[in-house]
Order: structure tokens, then C-alpha cells, then sequence
């Protein structure tokens, strides 16, 4: 028998893109686009178990308001707390950002990049106190993955992962248990996609 739905989103806004990770503790984050009053807004939701289903267990608009463009939400454990990776649009340009949430509510957004050109879709793991992020990014003409480590709040320079005359896209990250980061994409060479 299939347990209860809960509903997540409370009925407000058009919903769309949902993205949920699982903690340790057993609670269920769900990050998801949300277009109310005119503009995007990004949406967390936390439910815990309870009696064979889930209850809600707080909720928050992570960014919101006009002139807010949202892409490529995605969710992680990430130790005890979650992690939601998005691209945002801020004054005319695309970066990703990650924000982490425990039972407590999100903290302050991380910039994960910074470039002039578009950085969109977000991937990522977690290992160890680092959250490693892979992305798309045109910053040097073809579209190429990118990646980087978050550890608090400081990131590291972000690295090309693919090679700069192949259009890249859609980064995957996993983090084998020696700690070494596997990042994998497809890519568009001379013909063919592999």
C-alpha cells in the first residue's frame, strides 16, 4: 500500500523542477521553482517521518521577488544538512549558487561562480566537509563543465573538467570513498555525441 501523499508546495505559485534529498536524521528536503507575484522564487520544504508517512517540518523561500530568473535546481546530503545548488540570473548574468539547510532554516547563499558568461546545471557530492560542483559554462566559447569545491564559505577557482574545442553538458559528480572526484558529462565531438 502506497503511504499518503503529502502536499509540498501548499498550493501556492506554479511548481515546477522539484529536486529532494534524504539527511541522516531522516528528514527529507524538497527544493523546487516556484513562479508567484509575477517572477520566480525558489522553494525549500523539509519533511520529517512520521506514522508511515512524512510531516512538514518548516519551509522557506530561498530567493524570490522581481526580477528573479531561476534554472537547475538540484539537491544533496551534505552531512547532516542539505545542500540546494541553482543558477541564478543577477544583473544580467548566470552563476551557480549553493545554500545549506538544517532543521534550523538555510544560510546565507555561496557564490560558487562568478565569470561573465553563463554558468548553468549544476551537479554535486559531497565528501568529507567539501561540496564539489560541477556546471556548464561558456566562458570560453564552446559549452564546457566546469568545476570547483566548496568548504564553508570559500570556493576554490574553478577548474575546466572538459576539453575546450567539445561542447560539453549535464554534469554528473560522485566522489569515490579515497576521496578522489569523478565527473561525468556528454559532449558533442566532430559527429557524434559520447
Amino acid at each position: 500500500k502506497m503511504p499518503p501523499l503529502v502536499p509540498v508546495s501548499g498550493g501556492a505559485g506554479f511548481n515546477d523542477e522539484p529536486a529532494m534529498c534524504r539527511t541522516p536524521d531522516g528528514s527529507v528536503y524538497v527544493a523546487w521553482l516556484s513562479f508567484r507575484d509575477g517572477a520566480d522564487s525558489l522553494q525549500l520544504a523539509r519533511l520529517q517521518p512520521h506514522q508511515g508517512g512524512f510531516k512538514p517540518a518548516g519551509s522557506w523561500q530561498l530567493l524570490g521577488g522581481p526580477g528573479t530568473y531561476v534554472l537547475g535546481v538540484t539537491a544533496i546530503a551534505a552531512g547532516e544538512r542539505a545542500a540546494v545548488l541553482y543558477a541564478a540570473e543577477k544583473h544580467k548574468n548566470w552563476d551557480i549558487y549553493a545554500v545549506f539547510c538544517g532543521a534550523d532554516g538555510p544560510e546565507k547563499p555561496v557564490r560558487v561562480s562568478s565569470d561573465p558568461a553563463v554558468d548553468v546545471k549544476p551537479a554535486a557530492a559531497w565528501h568529507d566537509g567539501t561540496l564539489w560542483v560541477a556546471w556548464e559554462s561558456n566562458r570560453e566559447g564552446a559549452r564546457q563543465v566546469f568545476s570547483a569545491a566548496v568548504r564553508g564559505s570559500k570556493v576554490s577557482e574553478p577548474e575546466p573538467v572538459s576539453r575546450p574545442d567539445a561542447s560539453a553538458y549535464a554534469p554528473s559528480v560522485a566522489v569515490l570513498d579515497s576521496g578522489a572526484v569523478c565527473v561525468a558529462w556528454h559532449g558533442f565531438r566532430r559527429t557524434n555525441f559520447d
